[in-house]
């Protein structure tokens, strides 16, 4: 362990020591220097860390050589023939206005144009401050003493040669020193992944079937699903770098690409394969040594089922791992070690065989395990929806989707071996060189990051505006338009003249075309986020620029010369950031890295004095700490910095090239730094400020919509409104905006976090939030797979209560979409997903108790049309889903609040405060006040208390006494209605009580609850449109009502391992669908009579 971290410092350290000892070199030796810049050549070291600094892969360090001397070249051909325009009229007339007029002008719109590029293109960020660089020290010297001694090559050569040593040496140190390029660590990254993935399937499935103690296989599968996870993410840019990097090997890059989507495809499988396994809330210390699936050896009937499936799932489990193990091996073979003889292509093609036999053996036997279970239970305890079958299911379904990605990655790697044996090296460049433009750039960020790509996600906001403004403008504004001329025209039929003439050829439809089109682009170019920052970046450069223009022999010009003002200008373009939030950091690491390279610079010239071989010594051994903090720390900015302020310092006092003290210039470069960082700091704060905050709540509205769409394309598909061909192609446009839109979220939150507010921010409800709607989307994806496959009579044959659980979904996405979107509290009262829920389960468990009250032949024949399994998956995907949604919306009301009808404090059941009752709670309506998982209870408000039913009935008799107006609310009869005595509520009757007795009919349409408190939401129904006023009660709703009771945890006698005072919703449902009859009869103990507050 302690040689592989040796050798990973080596190898990130190495390089850029060495080419900073060799650019020393460079410099300090005499006949050397000449060759690097008569008067400019310590500007070497500064190019080589501001700009060329290794950065690991060969193709990346061959990208910022190229772009980095093609645009300095530009920069100084631009800048010297500005210089010569200005000799030409400075000839005439010496120190004239003009001639100093033009090099400011000139490196304005250079400032201008390099922002803009760096906004729009990514890939060119390098490039553009080292366009900026040239210019700006090109275009702020001694303009005066060139006009008097002319033009020469040395106003060309004396920074040419600094830029190209500074970008030649660290190239060719990176080419013999540890050359690592882009596809090795792709590649190295890939089979990481997989083994990852092979760890955390092998983990899971120790925690799902395991008998012993359970903490160390949680921790474990916890530990391995986050590695897999971190590990997985890196991919996307790993291959962006391959695909625009000049490479030459065996193998295209096309071949090795796929692995991105089947890693990711492993991903959402092992996320969601063990979904609620590894929450360790959801178990007590006493219950780490049972069963995870809550079986009993004591009691249970289904044991034979559950090790009949076991057995499947293990064979499944076994093929798996060892086509994991196969796809390492072949993959190692022939891309790393290059021994592509260790593995054959049929062993590929016999263990894909295997692997498919497997999963289809596993699938057939599955339905008829779970076939023959229901039959041989009998009529009333059979039920479909029980933990154990729910999760073995879900598990199944997940390791056959697993299996299915491990068929196509073997069949991939069968193709790169295939390649790797016939073909031969070559060389292979970037196809699409506007993609290559397009993708971020591999320099290290000053975040300790590399770019995630083009940040087009910080303007959603301007882009969905721009869309539907271009949208009306296509089809109202023409229409509208087209009219009016038309009216015009028919004015203009009354005579002749130029004004009629003109606007005949001003209103015609081409015209007219033409000019909505110029006013769209005009109104883009007004909110361009790209032009603001350009224009930001050029007016603080043309600004801070101005002293060194002004007329010779003034103040501001000799203070600007005198200091070296350029590097004022420089700290400028170099810390100014888009985001606001990020210029803050910058900011700050740059200045301190400023004050420590000052006080060092000072430190090395008062030890060395002059001497070459202390200043190399001095100057490479803080090499090794600069090249830590760039390329190991997650404060490179401050590396960046030092490293350029102290060879201002050291290398003119030896160089002779400047009359001041050592003491006098470290002074003075670090304040004129200094300047140039607070100026960048003030202009992104006052000037068009962009923050973090603010787009990242919209942000995360945009991608509440995005899976709101995908959600929605889902239940279109499942209802058969659309077709399975326009559905999948929706899908992949949908998933793939919807991931664009939470790496934007992701990439938001570290600037949040830098950027300076006085309201504390909740970083940790917004990563929370992150996760919540990453798992959402997990979720869905795994949903679209289990719907593709499911039998069609199970969904429509309930094609109500599915409707109604969409319909409670989308209410609750539009809710929390909106309060991102606007940062307006929610509604108190949304639809109960879990209610939704049950209803629709019931109504599939209902059908099946249908199906087994026939005879055998017929129960054989319907069956046969489920796929059981699959519908036992649907609901855990549901379950799983519902819990996201839950916890969603509990963060949402922590962030934003919610617009409160009754109280919500909790009462203290010892000291009797029954001031506020949270009415809401009481009685089961299908309307939910918030998510119940405890877990994220915990996050937004303290733990809800039950309520006895005494300490109900004292809190509505307090509130009557103090709001005796508002006493209708709580006793309110229908005129119509006759008093009656209390009656017991039907709802807590057991299934004997209510098979025994015939209900009365109701005789008013007021609704009771559990505790005998009328629901506001009730108060209002008239008795003449109430559809059960005068019909008896349906004994199936009363069953309903019964379970609804019990799936909201009223009933405490369970016999699940995971029976805890803080179970998570998941733990509730998968308890309570195994019904009971002692449950039951419990429950019948425990009702009371309905009571009427006078």
């Amino acid at each position: 362990m302690q040689n592989k971290a040796f050798k990973r410092f080596a190898v990130l350290v190495l390089p850029p020591v060495l080419s900073s000892f060799i650019c020393c070199l460079f410099i300090l030796i005499k006949p050397i220097s000449h060759f690097s810049g008569k008067h400019f050549s310590f500007l070497l070291f500064t190019l080589f860390n501001l700009f060329f600094y290794p950065n690991g892969s060969i193709g990346s360090q061959i990208e910022l050589t190229v772009l980095g001397l093609l645009f300095g070249v530009l920069g100084l051909g631009i800048s010297n023939l500005s210089i010569y325009f200005t000799i030409l009229v400075n000839r005439e007339t010496i120190d004239h206005t003009f001639a100093r007029t033009i090099p400011c002008v000139t490196l304005t719109l250079i400032a201008f144009s390099a922002a803009y590029a760096r906004s729009k293109l990514p890939r060119l960020m390098v490039a553009s401050r080292t366009i900026q660089f040239v210019s700006a020290w090109s275009l702020t010297s001694n303009l005066r003493a060139i006009t008097a001694s002319g033009m020469s090559p040395r106003t060309f050569l004396d920074l040419w040669w600094p830029l190209l040593w500074g970008s030649l040496i660290p190239l060719i140190v990176c080419m013999i020193c540890f050359p690592v390029s882009a596809r090795q660590q792709y590649s190295k990254q890939v089979i990481q992944a997989l083994q990852d993935a092979e760890e955390a399937q092998l983990a899971s499935y120790k925690v799902l079937f395991s008998t012993n103690e359970l903490h160390s296989s949680l921790a474990d599968l916890t530990r391995l699903r986050t590695q897999f996870f971190r590990n997985a993410r890196r991919l996307p840019r790993l291959l962006g770098e391959c695909l625009f990097e000049f490479s030459y090997d065996y193998v295209g890059v096309d071949r090795i690409a796929p692995f991105v989507g089947i890693v990711d495809s492993l991903r959402v499988s092992l996320a969601n394969g063990s979904n609620d396994l590894i929450d360790t809330t959801m178990y007590n210390s006493d219950d780490l040594h049972k069963d995870v699936l809550g079986l009993s050896a004591d009691g249970d009937d289904d044991l034979a089922c559950v090790e009949d499936l076991k057995r499947m799932i293990t064979i499944m489990h076994q093929a798996i791992l060892n086509s994991f193990a196969l796809v390492r091996r072949t993959l190692s073979a022939a891309l790393i070690d290059k021994r592509a003889g260790d593995v054959s292509l049929d062993d590929i093609d016999v263990q894909k065989q295997l692997l498919q036999t497997a999963a289809s053996n596993c699938r057939g036997e599955m339905h008829t395990i779970l076939i023959r279970n229901l039959a041989n239970n009998p009529p009333d305890r059979s039920s479909l929806f029980k933990k154990h079958l729910c999760m073995l299911s879900y598990y199944s379904v997940n390791l056959f989707k697993i299996s299915s990605d491990l068929v196509f990655a073997l069949t991939c790697a069968s193709e790169v071996l295939d390649s790797r044996l016939k073909n031969r090296r070559r060389v292979h460049i970037p196809r699409n060189f506007w993609s290559w433009l397009k993708a971020p750039s591999s320099t290290i960020t000053d975040f300790g990051l590399k770019p995630d790509g083009n940040d087009d996600f910080l303007s959603a906001e301007q882009k969905e505006q721009h869309r539907h403004q271009h949208t009306f403008e296509q089809e109202m504004q023409l229409q509208a338009y087209a009219a009016y001329a038309i009216r015009r025209s028919h004015l203009k039929q009354t005579g002749f003249s130029v004004k009629y003439w003109f606007l005949n050829i001003w209103d015609a439809p081409s015209v007219l075309k033409f000019r909505l089109m110029v006013s769209r682009h005009f109104r883009t170019m007004k909110g361009s986020r790209h032009l603001r920052f350009a224009l930001k970046n050029a007016a603080g450069v043309g600004l801070l620029s101005i002293p060194g223009f002004l007329p010779y022999g003034s103040k501001g010009q000799t203070w600007f010369f005198e200091n070296k003002g350029v590097w004022m200008v420089i700290s400028y373009f170099y810390v100014l950031e888009p985001s606001t939030g990020a210029t803050y950091r910058v900011g700050l690491w740059r200045l301190t890295g400023t004050i420590l390279g000052a006080v060092y610079g000072f430190i090395v010239n008062i030890i060395t004095r002059g001497n070459p071989i202390g200043i190399t010594v001095m100057v490479t051994a803080v090499s090794i700490l600069i090249a830590w903090v760039v390329r190991m720390s997650s404060i490179p900015g401050v590396g960046t910095v030092f490293a350029v302020t102290f060879p201002p310092i050291i290398f003119p006092v030896y160089l002779d090239t400047t009359p001041f003290a050592s003491f006098t210039i470290a002074l003075t470069r670090a304040y004129m730094i200094a300047i140039g960082i607070v100026a960048a700091v003030c202009v992104n704060l006052v000037w068009w400020p962009f923050h973090a905050r603010e787009n990242f709540t919209l942000q995360v509205s945009k991608a509440i919509s995005e899976i709101t769409k995908l959600y929605l394309v889902l239940s279109r598909q499942t209802l058969g409104v659309t077709t399975l061909a326009a559905s999948r192609a929706n899908f992949d446009l949908t998933e793939r905006n919807v991931q664009s839109a939470l790496n934007g979220c992701d990439t938001l939150l570290e600037p949040l976090r830098v950027e300076l507010s006085v309201v504390p921010k909740p970083v940790t409800l917004y990563r929370k939030m992150i996760s919540s709607l990453q798992r959402t989307h997990d979720l869905l994806i795994s949903l679209r797979y289990v719907r593709e496959r499911i039998q069609k009579e199970t969904l429509f044959e309930i094609k109500d209560q599915r409707l109604n659980f969409i319909n409670a979904l989308i209410l609750v996405f539009y809710a929390c979409m909106h309060a991102f979107r606007s940062s307006t509290p929610l509604p108190q009262f949304l639809p109960s997903l879990h209610t939704a829920l049950s209803e629709m389960l019931c109504a599939i468990d209902g059908k099946l108790m249908e199906i087994l009250s026939d005879d055998e032949l017929q129960l054989r024949r319907q069956l046969a049309d489920y796929r059981l399994h699959y519908a036992l998956s649907e609901a855990e995907v549901l379950l799983g889903l519902v819990t996201a949604m839950e916890e969603m919306l509990s963060i949402a009301k922590s962030l934003f609040g919610q617009t409160s009808i009754f109280d919500e404090a909790p009462v203290d059941e010892k000291s009797g405060n029954t001031d506020t009752l949270p009415l809401h709670t009481v009685g089961h309506t299908g309307w939910s006040s918030g998510p119940t998982s405890p877990t994220m209870q915990s996050l937004a408000s303290p733990t809800k208390r039950k309520f006895s039913v005494k300490q109900k009935e004292n809190a509505a008799d307090a509130y009557l006494k103090e709001n005796p107006a508002d006493a209708y609310i709580l006793n309110y009869s229908p005129p119509s209605a006759a008093p009656s005595s209390p009656v017991k509520d039907v709802s807590l009757m057991s299934l004997s009580e209510i098979a025994s007795k015939d209900p009365p009919p109701r005789t008013h349409s007021r609704k009771t609850d559990t505790e005998g408190i009328p629901l506001a939401k009730d108060v209002f129904k008239q008795p003449s449109t109430s559809s059960t006023s005068t019909s008896p009660v349906d004994p199936q709703k009363l069953q309903m009502n019964v379970r609804d009771y019990v799936q909201d945890g009223q009933n405490t006698s369970r016999t699940s391992a995971r029976n805890s005072p803080n179970e998570s919703p998941t733990t509730q449902y998968r308890t309570r669908t195994r019904r009971n009859d002692s449950n039951s009869s419990s429950s019948s103990t425990s009702a009371h009579p309905h009571t009427r507050i006078p």
